[in-house]
């Protein structure tokens, strides 16, 4: 689990991927990647309506450089001292 810090009111929120849920997929013409996060939101009540994640996926290379496997976007709803369960996306266009 990772932390997401913010000012107060809104304080530590958890966030970490959820245990055996990354997949590759194979859809028309392109592969994804799934990958499903928990959210762990504060209590805090006045904080937001939503929480806006982008992410950026990487994976090493035997050469100690890394590339940039793609990147996906998700909208939660900020619920006060709830558990959000977003699924990201990651497209590769095959060519």
């Amino acid at each position: 689990m990772d932390e997401l810090r913010f000012d107060a009111p809104v304080g530590t929120m958890a966030i970490g991927h959820r245990d055996n849920s990354l997949m590759l997929l194979k859809e028309l013409g392109a592969h994804s990647l799934r990958l499903k996060l928990e959210v762990k939101t504060p209590a805090a009540g006045e904080a937001g309506r939503v929480l806006m994640l982008d992410t950026t996926l990487w994976a090493p290379f035997g050469n100690g450089q890394r590339g940039m496997l793609g990147t996906a976007s998700a909208t939660v709803a900020f619920r006060p001292d709830s558990v959000e369960r977003p699924e990201l996306r990651y497209m590769r266009v095959d060519h």
